[in-house]
């Protein structure tokens, strides 16, 4: 993903548009049957663009177009946000009959590995992948017994 952002990429299916950039004619919004009520805040993106596709749909990137979003104001509470994150996902990962266990434990291996290049660069964010790591951990947990 890095990759494609630093090249100004954009793959229909494989990727989709932040909600604060994303326009959706009303017909198909309401056709793919409007935001899923039981995803708050995160993943919603994915999910309406899977619905938009089910329905013969694509979604398009303008590269000459520029938005500007302060993304993360209405999600820094911290251990609240993380949690509502990692709920979405296990609702979005089970609806679309992907395994949330797998994906997560790759998540956990990648804050692993940002803990540690926090530790080295930036120690101001060693704190908040530590919390991180620390919910990740537990919904593993709850994953593995199946709650």
């Amino acid at each position: 993903m890095k990759i494609c952002n630093i090249f100004d990429i954009y793959l229909d299916r494989y990727m989709y548009i932040a909600g604060a950039n994303m326009f959706v004619r009303k017909k198909d919004f309401l056709q793919c049957g409007l935001f899923d009520e039981n995803i708050f805040m995160y993943y919603e993106e994915p999910d309406l663009t899977n619905r938009l596709h089910a329905i013969g749909k694509y979604t398009a990137y303008f590269k000459d177009k520029r938005i500007i979003h302060l993304e993360g104001g209405t999600s820094s509470g911290g251990e609240l946000a993380i949690r509502r994150r990692f709920d979405s996902a296990i609702y979005f990962y089970n609806k679309y009959s992907l395994n949330p266990g797998i994906i997560f434990l790759r998540e956990l291996r990648l804050n692993k590995l940002k803990l540690f290049i926090c530790k080295l660069f930036r120690s101001d964010l060693v704190a908040d992948v530590v919390l991180n790591i620390k919910i990740l951990s537990e919904y593993m947990k709850r994953i593995h017994a199946g709650k």
